[in-house]
């Protein structure tokens, strides 16, 4: 334990070194030499283990460094919602939307798409579809 540092280390070190030796320790036939061996393997081992990896970080950072502050959530935020999941819901609702305008009859359509779609005036409608405004004749526009 001294020479890993921690005692959960320390365990998983024997334990491994125990497992591995078992097919070794029927060769060795002097008991000095079994301490020796098995000193000697697990200090490699725990040296092995506390070697940092070429391709570890040189500074460790702490949860809380590593957390977004609230500029850096809120770019995050931003970026989810523009992704692509996102983006493949939008061109579902439109698909649908689209799908269920197709199944209006041709003539209230027109009313929808020029009025609530174009955004054009009750006035502009009524003109293009060559409609008489009032509201008998008109007032199915605000319920389409």
């Amino acid at each position: 334990m001294k020479v890993c540092g921690h005692p959960e280390d320390a365990e998983d070190t024997m334990q491994e070194v125990l497992s591995r030796s078992l097919e070794h320790l029927a060769k060795i036939q002097n008991p000095q030499a079994l301490a020796v061996w098995l000193y000697t393997v697990t200090r490699n081992r725990c040296w092995r283990m506390r070697r940092k990896p070429a391709q570890a970080p040189t500074k460790m950072l702490s949860l809380d460094e590593l957390m977004p502050d609230g500029e850096e959530m809120g770019r995050l935020l931003q970026d989810a919602a523009n992704g692509p999941e996102n983006d493949i819901l939008a061109a579902e609702q439109h698909h649908l939307l689209h799908q269920a305008i197709l199944r209006i009859p041709a003539t209230l359509r027109i009313v929808l798409v020029l009025h609530d779609m174009e955004e054009l005036t009750t006035e502009q409608v009524a003109q293009i579809l060559d409609l008489r405004q009032g509201p008998s004749a008109f007032a199915y526009i605000g319920h389409v």
